[in-house]
């Protein structure tokens, strides 16, 4: 009980901290982790924490090498790993990678700019493609003229749909 209590007001502190800033702070990333290494040490899954944040970073570092997500992004996925361990973790992250595209789609629609935005997700294909893993010069989480959307929410529905069913 006390463990679903941290994680939802974690999840409250840093989807509002992502909508009201587009930032997630590193005290909250820093304590997240902290404290979810605390509760698996207690609990005798430590392992799986370790795992959860190692493979939190791997998957993070990989979407910032290419400007899909952010540093605090970054570091809320290796915070999360940390805090539900790596099965959690792997099912919070499906629903959140859901909930991030059902996210784009609305804001692409009501913006009027869904063809835009289809092109420029078939541009990226393609950059990728021709170039590698790579960030693509323009479509990237840096372009303030594009469509962003706050990941912390996404992973907000992500993780408290998990922890919550």
């Amino acid at each position: 009980m006390l463990y679903t209590a941290f994680v939802v007001a974690f999840m409250v502190v840093v989807v509002t901290s992502d909508l009201l800033y587009r930032r997630i702070p590193n005290a909250i990333t820093v304590t997240g982790f902290c404290v979810g290494l605390v509760f698996h040490s207690f609990n005798h899954t430590m392992t799986s924490a370790f795992v959860g944040a190692a493979v939190g970073f791997v998957v993070g570092f990989l979407m910032f090498y290419v400007a899909a997500i952010g540093a605090g992004d970054l570091k809320l996925l290796v915070a999360l790993g940390a805090i539900l361990g790596i099965e959690l973790w792997t099912t919070a992250m499906v629903l959140t990678v859901i909930a991030a595209g059902l996210m784009g789609l609305v804001q692409a629609i009501g913006s009027r700019k869904l063809g835009s935005t289809l092109r420029n997700m078939g541009a990226i294909l393609v950059h990728m493609w021709k170039f590698g893993f790579r960030p693509h010069p323009e479509l990237n989480v840096r372009n303030k003229a594009l469509i962003r959307s706050p990941f912390g929410v996404a992973a907000g529905v992500g993780v408290l749909l998990t922890v919550l069913r």
